[in-house]
């Protein structure tokens, strides 16, 4: 394959279809330890040399826990790098390797 943007062999496309936080590992007191972030998104794959292949809406989850006591906002940007390096990895493997 190559790249080419007129007349590309392969094409992705997606959204981002859930973007959550919720406790996890409750603890006595009403208080939770861990906090899970979760990232999910659809996408869709066109290969435009074997359409057999073509699949559509496809969704990847990820997600990463943390400590309850940590401030999102200061740690979300690693967060959302390490969700997504993992979700590319997945949909990479769905695409080419029929994982």
């Amino acid at each position: 394959m190559t790249y080419n943007e007129q007349n590309p062999d392969i094409e992705f496309s997606g959204r981002m279809v859930r973007f959550a936080i919720s406790p996890e590992a409750p603890q006595a007191g009403n208080t939770v330890a861990l906090n899970k972030f979760e990232i999910t998104v659809s996408v869709d794959y066109f290969n435009n040399k074997d359409e057999s292949k073509n699949w559509k809406s496809k969704q990847f989850t990820f997600f990463r826990t943390f400590e309850s006591d940590k401030d999102f906002i200061s740690i979300q940007d690693a967060l959302i790098d390490e969700i997504f390096k993992q979700l590319y990895e997945n949909v990479f493997n769905e695409a080419f390797t029929g994982w």
